[in-house]
């Protein structure tokens, strides 16, 4: 049986139901190049969620210099220049899509675990290949790459257990049935979203085309999170119990100049590594 079709009326009426997390995104986006600015947004975020706020000073305690006074680190900013701003640029990021994706499903573990992954997977491919995209962008598109399935997990999950039902009774892949199913992908839904809240074409046509990225081969961004978004798959990063990778761009590939030859194996375990310290960081997080 198949569904109603799902369409950029409905996502976009719907979306009025989301948290704001998005939003805070695209200011931060804007604010690149501006390094200052840029951090007091992500402090801003941050601040905004007490659990957060105390994860960031109470790591700023114990890395603070022994003697400092003997004064515990109490203010979130001086919290901020002892860590350093990489780590507080993942605390943000990441932190806030955690609880964006909390507060939109109640199950939600699956589906923030392969988000987290890909986006550090895009960030660890980014820097090994030294690919001019800014750290932000790579980390943002992945944890955005599969928003569009949030919204059909949120809105359609009755439907969308069908699918599954239908996915483990065949070998079409999840966005074909989605398709076969609702009219559209889940790339497609997400793509609506990222253009309704303004985020740049470059992130909107990444998660538009991340499972088909000869579709817009002149955007490196969205062959880094096609990419990224297999091999999360691939190593298994999110737990999911289908991680078969049926498809890898070539020319994905050659795009970002990746070569599968020995000079990667060091790429994977820095990949699992942070993997594992997300999962355990947030899980505290959350926990707390």
């Amino acid at each position: 049986m198949k569904a109603s079709t799902i369409s950029q009326d409905e996502v976009l009426t719907r979306e009025k139901q989301l948290p704001a997390f998005p939003s805070v995104v695209g200011k931060i986006l804007d604010a690149i190049d501006d390094v200052d600015a840029n951090l007091n947004l992500l402090i801003e975020l941050i601040a905004k969620d007490p659990v957060m706020t105390s994860q960031v000073i109470s790591r700023a305690n114990r890395i603070a210099p022994f003697g400092r006074n003997n004064r515990s680190i109490s203010e979130l900013k001086v919290a901020t220049a002892l860590i350093g701003t990489v780590t507080i640029r993942h605390i943000a990021l990441i932190g806030g899509f955690f609880q964006f994706s909390g507060a939109t499903l109640k199950d939600h573990t699956v589906f923030t675990n392969h988000c987290i992954s890909t986006a550090l997977c895009s960030e660890e491919l980014s820097k090994h290949l030294n690919i001019n995209i800014s750290m932000e962008a790579a980390l943002i598109t992945g944890l955005l790459h599969d928003i569009g399935k949030l919204w059909i997990l949120r809105f359609r999950s009755n439907e969308y257990i069908d699918l599954k039902i239908k996915k483990r009774e065949g070998s079409s892949s999840s966005h074909q049935l989605e398709i076969d199913y609702f009219g559209v992908d889940h790339a497609q839904v997400g793509y609506w979203l990222a253009e309704h809240w303004k985020l740049p074409h470059t992130i909107c046509s990444a998660i538009l085309n991340h499972h088909h990225p000869e579709r817009d081969s002149t955007e490196t961004l969205v062959s880094l999170t096609h990419v990224s978004d297999v091999l999360s798959h691939a190593l298994e990063l999110n737990l999911e119990a289908d991680n078969r990778v049926k498809y890898l761009s070539n020319s994905a590939c050659e795009n970002i100049g990746l070569e599968w030859n020995a000079d990667i194996r060091p790429l994977f375990g820095r990949i699992d590594a942070r993997n594992r310290y997300s999962r355990t960081f947030f899980d505290m997080t959350h926990e707390a």
